[in-house]
């Protein structure tokens, strides 16, 4: 009698918790809500919020590098995704409609000159003046293309890289990769 009590307290705790969780499914509003809505319903659940949570700590970056001071424009050391979205459309859309068109891209990265900060970046600074110039990022940007054309995706490591992970997952997937493909053409 005792086991079939309990059990049947379990069963109802587990059958509250899944009603709990559809009960307390809220839709978000913007920009923020369709990144959480990973199945596209419409509705961000308890459990797309806090993957949502959790994607939006481990995209706040300490303030490391002269770009990262640039653009903390709240001067807190952090980088927050918001930062370096306004920090883009403030910087690459030329004529301020909302829009980066390809064409804005490519004049941006044309006159692009970044500090080496990697081994990787090292590699690629044919020069060797510290700085990669846009013909040496394009170079890199050219091998990252073909890894991810064969592996599917390339993990981050350079700061040029990490322009193109729209995401900020800290990856560049195929869906990405285009506009790497833009920028090059």
């Amino acid at each position: 009698m005792k086991a079939n009590v309990a059990t049947a307290v379990c069963v109802a705790a587990l059958f509250s918790v899944v009603g709990l969780e559809v009960a307390q499914a809220r839709p978000w509003w913007g920009a923020r809500r369709r990144h959480a809505d990973k199945n596209n319903d419409g509705v961000v659940t308890p459990a797309e919020r806090h993957v949502e949570r959790r994607w939006e700590a481990r995209h706040r970056a300490k303030v490391n590098s002269a770009w990262e001071r640039k653009v903390d424009v709240n001067n807190d050391g952090w980088v927050e995704p918001a930062e370096v979205h306004a920090w883009r459309y403030k910087v690459l859309d030329t004529d301020h409609n909302g829009v980066i068109t390809p064409d804005e891209n490519r004049a941006y990265w044309a006159g692009w000159k970044g500090v080496v900060n990697t081994d990787i970046e090292r590699k690629y600074d044919a020069n060797g003046d510290g700085y990669l110039e846009w013909s040496e990022g394009r170079e890199l940007l050219k091998d990252r293309l073909r890894v991810i054309e064969t592996d599917g995706r390339a993990v981050v490591n350079t700061d040029i890289e990490r322009e193109f992970d729209a995401d900020g997952d800290g990856v560049i997937d195929r869906d990405e990769a285009d506009a790497i493909r833009e920028v090059l053409d």
